[in-house]
């Protein structure tokens, strides 16, 4: 079953190129062993300081509260901003 772990970050102080590659530095220090699925970071178009990223499991399901890896993820972030997540899991 192919699943989605969708983290959301709003923030209000990155909004430089170096902030947003320290955002992207969470992400590849996170899922540096990361074999199963994939991980990518979006900002958003029109909102300055809004990011989120997307975990992409290719089987298998995760927890109510998420993957070990979302769950790192959302406590690196944190200290960023107001942290919120999701789980979508594809109807087949």
């Amino acid at each position: 079953m192919k699943t989605i772990e969708q983290i959301t970050l709003r923030t209000g102080r990155f909004t430089s190129s170096e902030d947003i590659r320290v955002l992207r530095q969470v992400v590849l220090t996170a899922a540096e062993n990361l074999r199963e699925g994939t991980v990518e970071l979006y900002k958003h178009e029109s909102i300055t300081g809004d990011f989120a990223y997307f975990l992409q499991w290719k089987e298998g399901t995760t927890q109510a509260d998420g993957s070990s890896l979302s769950v790192m993820i959302r406590k690196a972030l944190e200290s960023f901003g107001i942290v919120n997540f999701a789980t979508w899991t594809l109807i087949e």
